[in-house]
């Protein structure tokens, strides 16, 4: 110890003699410090009022900051000991500076874990905090005192928002091709990524399920509101399935992480299968479909017809067919009696010509001969798509020419004879 010669007087007035650095007096006795740190107080707080989510711990005295073991801490939604109500940190990213004072960030899949065990931390009511001894020392290597799951302290500051934007219902539109998903909060629209969507027919044992991929960019109806519009694909899959996504009792949602994320940075949670949303409303189809191209196969007198969503095989009407032999005038045409098809209902069907209705037309010399004498009428009445629509007319004044002609390769036989002496 070293003094300065003003350092202190005696009662009547003369100054301690000084004692110089190079006479520095040793000290005749030394106790260590054996008092061990406890925990104050902690906050919770997020910087531009979005995630991480930061903790703030404060200590009754400085403490080593590269001691600090994060997984011996737990955060609880009250004191009482249930494990159903309580994590455990895993990792987090801590300040490296000593002092009473530490701030870690909570890892980001902690987060998603934490946010999976409502309610902790969703209010100030229910963010409590216990810490093992184990969990920081002080300066001079003394262990933390213990906070206990039984005796977990309340937040001081709780600055954090957790609300996670999940799905609250959704409506299919088949006519629009498009989903309609209401979210519980707000939503950043660049944000949404309808990929980790998949549609079910029912919650267990779903019989057809599809998941979706990008087709174009949703748009927002409100800030919790979008519209995602379907891919052809996939919307055709789900009309060619009468006992998917046609009604609200066989049309559900699940989804898996970051669907979307809210302002505050939380995406929203994973929606399991056997938890998956049911539609609230189901538009129905109401756009009648349309025959983009047909192929005619003379041998096997076969007609493949390419329509631009799926048709319903049951609703073929021979009858609405009419074969002629240009685009725009009637010299030679035939119009069909009978068709028989093996398809399922899709966009594309195959359909072959009765026996009669094919003798007919090979009767007919300046008819489906070649590519440029096959051309197609269309009657609303030939065919429906699943929902019931009729088909889009193609009429005799605009036929649609064949877009693949199979010629007529069969050599005729002779069956039978018979003689008559």
């Amino acid at each position: 110890l070293a003094v300065g010669m003003m350092a202190i007087q005696d009662f009547s007035g003369n100054h301690l003699v000084p004692i110089s650095s190079v006479n520095a007096m040793v000290a005749c006795g030394y106790t260590q410090d054996r008092t061990r740190p406890m925990l104050a107080a902690f906050d919770l707080t997020m910087e531009g009022g979005h995630i991480p989510v930061i903790v703030h711990l404060q200590f009754s005295e400085t403490v080593n900051a590269s001691t600090l073991i994060l997984p011996y801490i737990t955060l609880q939604a009250n004191k009482t000991i249930d494990l159903s109500y309580s994590y455990t940190l895993t990792g987090g990213k801590s300040t490296p500076t000593d002092s009473d004072i530490l701030d870690f960030t909570i890892d980001p899949d902690d987060l998603i874990n934490i946010q999976d065990i409502i309610p902790i931390l969703q209010t100030s009511n229910t963010s409590y905090l216990s810490i093992s001894e184990n969990a920081v020392q002080d300066m001079n290597s003394n262990f933390l005192l213990e906070i206990s799951d039984n005796s977990a302290i309340l937040v001081t500051q709780y600055l954090i928002d957790l609300t996670t934007p999940d799905i609250s219902s959704f409506e299919l539109d088949l006519d629009q091709s498009s989903l309609f998903i209401t979210f519980t909060s707000p939503i950043i629209l660049s944000s949404f990524d309808i990929t980790v969507i998949t549609l079910h027919s029912s919650r267990l044992n779903s019989s057809f399920e599809i998941k979706l991929s990008f087709f174009d960019q949703s748009t927002a109806i409100s800030d919790t509101i979008i519209r995602s519009p379907i891919g052809i694909e996939e919307i055709n899959f789900i009309k060619s399935n009468t006992e998917f996504g046609s009604t609200v009792e066989n049309t559900y949602v699940s989804s898996g992480y970051f669907l979307a994320v809210g302002p505050n940075g939380n995406p929203s949670t994973f929606i399991l299968p056997e938890n998956a949303i049911q539609a609230s409303f189901v538009y129905p189809d109401k756009t009648r479909p349309t025959l983009l191209m047909f192929d005619f196969e003379y041998d096997s007198m076969m007609i493949r017809l390419y329509f631009d969503e799926p048709v319903s095989v049951a609703s073929l009407n021979a009858f609405g067919f009419t074969l002629q032999n240009n685009s725009s005038s009637q010299s030679a045409a035939y119009t069909l009696t009978n068709l028989t098809s093996y398809s399922q209902d899709g966009t594309i069907i195959s359909v072959f010509l009765s026996l009669d209705d094919q003798n007919i037309l090979k009767s007919i010399s300046n008819l489906v001969q070649t590519n440029y004498s096959t051309f197609l009428v269309l009657s609303p009445l030939a065919i429906t798509d699943t929902s019931g629509n009729l088909v889009n007319e193609i009429s005799n004044s605009d036929a649609l020419a064949v877009r693949l002609f199979g010629a007529d390769m069969s050599i005729p036989e002779l069956l039978y004879f018979g003689y008559n002496g």
